[in-house]
């Protein structure tokens, strides 16, 4: 079985890579042949994996390309459904992103489409579950196994330049997370909307990676994020979700009233790169990602290889 990952409805493949390359080598690693591409692929036994992002026109292309071509696909659910639409948290100002919920209705329909002609729909987490099976049940809804990514995590490993950053901190600039970063007692290196290369690099040199979340009270873990920094053999420091994360067990997970403690703990102390290592290294040996994601492709599509 062959597996092709169009990036077409997403502008930039940066808003999209992290997902998508992930998925390419867990397949790849699973003995599968998987690529990315720009475009939709038509090949025999060939399956198309969409990350969700979709507008009108491209929603009645896939569509058409599904009934008139016999396009196979399985697309994955990044967002969470709350009620009939996408992510309506009522987060208030400060997330322009959220708050256009015109927006988010309808990217919602145009997955609702689009997911109507999927073989299957794979989450990012556990807690997504519930909200796609209710609006979809009918379809096989399954979770993508996280994973130690060999692939991803020998290409980081290529350099280890010295720990002259502290504590880093990357993503969005949300209300509450300046809140939180001006709130710290030591600095906080924000590194904010970089390339791929140039993050990981700042990642690598970094003592501390710190996670907050989105805004007060946030349920979510940020499975892929912290997938990524443990590619990288980073030390993280994350701020306690009320919903467990499938890879808390590697990371250092404190309650919000204690990090600002826990970070000058962790800034005296000398062993860090080596806790780092440890945590990849059981990762790594406690998570294998071939059987995992052989095991979702039979779930999902019905074939062993």
């Amino acid at each position: 079985m062959k597996f092709f990952l169009p990036y077409f409805n997403h502008r930039e493949f940066a808003g999209c890579g992290e997902q998508l390359s992930y998925l390419r080598n867990a397949l790849a690693q699973a003995g599968y042949s998987a690529a990315l591409t720009r475009d939709l692929l038509l090949a025999p036994e060939a399956v198309n994996i969409l990350l969700e992002c979709f507008n009108p026109e491209q929603a009645a292309e896939i569509v058409k390309a599904h009934r008139e071509l016999g396009l196979r696909l399985v697309v994955v659910a990044s967002e969470v459904v709350t009620g009939g639409t996408l992510n309506d948290f009522n987060l208030g100002p400060g997330f322009a992103h959220y708050s256009n919920r015109a927006y988010w209705q309808q990217r919602f329909n145009c997955f609702l489409e689009v997911a109507r002609c999927a073989e299957a729909i794979w989450c990012l987490s556990d807690h997504q579950l519930d909200g796609y099976r209710r609006i979809l049940p009918e379809k096989r809804i399954e979770t993508i196994p996280l994973c130690f990514d060999a692939v991803d995590a020998q290409a980081e490993s290529s350099l280890a330049p010295s720990k002259d950053i502290g504590v880093l901190f990357f993503g969005s600039l949300t209300p509450y997370r300046i809140e939180m970063i001006k709130s710290m007692p030591i600095r906080v290196y924000v590194a904010h909307n970089l390339p791929k290369p140039v993050l990981s690099d700042f990642i690598r040199r970094s003592r501390v990676c710190l996670h907050l979340h989105l805004a007060g009270g946030w349920p979510y873990s940020s499975n892929m994020r912290h997938h990524a920094l443990l590619a990288r053999q980073a030390y993280v420091l994350s701020e306690s979700s009320p919903l467990a994360g499938e890879l808390d067990p590697y990371l250092d997970i404190c309650p919000r009233s204690g990090l600002a403690d826990r970070t000058r703990e962790l800034l005296e102390r000398s062993d860090l790169p080596e806790l780092a290592a440890q945590a990849q290294a059981r990762y790594a040996a406690e998570r294998p990602i071939g059987p995992a994601i052989a095991a979702l492709v039979s779930r999902s599509l019905g074939s062993p290889t």
